[in-house]
């Protein structure tokens, strides 16, 4: 049977004070660990967790993704994020539509961060204010125009954590052609930056981690996909 928790931090060697805290805090057989993929899903089977709470940075702009795999894997645990540094509100939405129960700030004060973990040790979903509050407001759009293959191409390898610069070396391709390509990509996903339009190519299924060089699989074959109203995806 599942129990007790994991802590999931980059920074080892505050790892820690991580547990001190948490078990200040009344939680009980507390672990923690800053391995990433194969090795985390390791770590998981291992310590059997019912509770796990992951750093919002963890895996950089990619972390809601990350999270929606590994709460697919692990479907039968509770999976909560934690804000420790500064982290787009507007990212961390997606890590609630990818399944996260929990999300807090510790920006939001450090009584206020407190308190909420021990709501969520109580069983109860804590979602930081301006983050509810970003959810409440959102205004779902519908997905008309069509990347082309290129932009595609431009969109994985962003995806994939390259800059444009290397982008550009890669596809043999232009620095300006490229921003181009990722301008145009805004336009497609009424993304606000790079965080944002990466955060909705991996919820719209556009790009998966079949694409993702460090699963260590091939690129898959990138083609035209059959666009989609976000809000029908939701509600599906």
């Amino acid at each position: 049977m599942a129990s007790g928790t994991l802590l999931v931090f980059q920074e080892e060697k505050l790892l820690p004070d991580y547990k001190a805290q948490f078990e200040s805090l009344g939680y009980t057989n507390v672990h923690v660990t800053n391995k990433k993929f194969d090795a985390l899903h390791r770590v998981i089977n291992e310590v059997n967790p019912r509770r796990i709470f992951i750093d919002s940075n963890f895996y950089s702009g990619g972390t809601p993704y990350m999270v929606g795999q590994l709460i697919d894997k692990f479907p039968d645990k509770t999976f909560n994020v934690l804000s420790m540094n500064h982290f787009s509100d507007r990212l961390a939405v997606w890590f609630i539509f990818h399944g996260v129960k929990s999300y807090l700030k510790y920006s939001d004060g450090k009584e206020e961060f407190a308190q909420g973990l021990k709501r969520i040790r109580a069983g109860e979903t804590v979602i930081a204010p301006d983050v509810q509050s970003l959810i409440d407001g959102i205004e779902w759009p519908e997905v008309k125009k069509k990347a082309d293959k290129r932009q595609l191409e431009v969109l994985v390898l962003l995806c994939n954590g390259n800059l444009p610069d290397v982008i550009a070396e890669k596809l043999n391709i232009s620095r300006r052609t490229v921003d181009w390509h990722i301008e145009e990509l805004f336009k497609v996903f009424h993304a606000c930056c790079r965080e944002e339009l990466i955060a909705m190519a991996f919820y719209l299924d556009i790009v998966t981690k079949d694409d993702l060089c460090f699963f260590d699989r091939k690129m898959k074959q990138v083609t035209l996909p059959q666009w989609a109203v976000v809000q029908q995806k939701m509600a599906s």
